[in-house]
């Protein structure tokens, strides 16, 4: 594991956060490759169905604990100091396109 890049996650999990952590073990302290992540799904398959519940519950997630009424109601509340990419906020914009920005950004890839 120690010397993996690759990541082939090759059976949708009920809790997104199981593949989340499968990933981010890839991305550890001093990673100084490009880590590669491979999803295995077959067309119409009960693995389709999962990945729409975990898009759901990635989006109920981010409804409930992501949102903040003190950053909402002041936007001093923000540290705008580190930039994050505007697709982060965007709603509209996959989930898959968000948590790939999210990992360039944290990665320091967008710089």
């Amino acid at each position: 594991m120690q010397a993996a890049s690759v990541v082939i996650l090759t059976e949708p999990q009920w809790k997104p956060s199981i593949e989340e952590q499968a990933i981010a073990r890839a991305h550890r302290m001093g990673q100084v490759r490009t880590v590669q992540v491979h999803r295995l799904l077959a067309k119409d398959s009960i693995a389709e169905r999962i990945r729409e519940i975990q898009q759901g519950k990635r989006l109920l997630f981010d409804e409930f604990a992501r949102k903040s009424e003190a950053k909402d109601a002041d936007r001093r509340a923000v540290d705008t100091s580190d930039h994050r990419p505007d697709v982060l906020d965007d709603e509209s914009a996959p989930v898959e396109r968000r948590v790939l920005a999210t990992e360039r950004h944290r990665l320091g890839l967008d710089q």
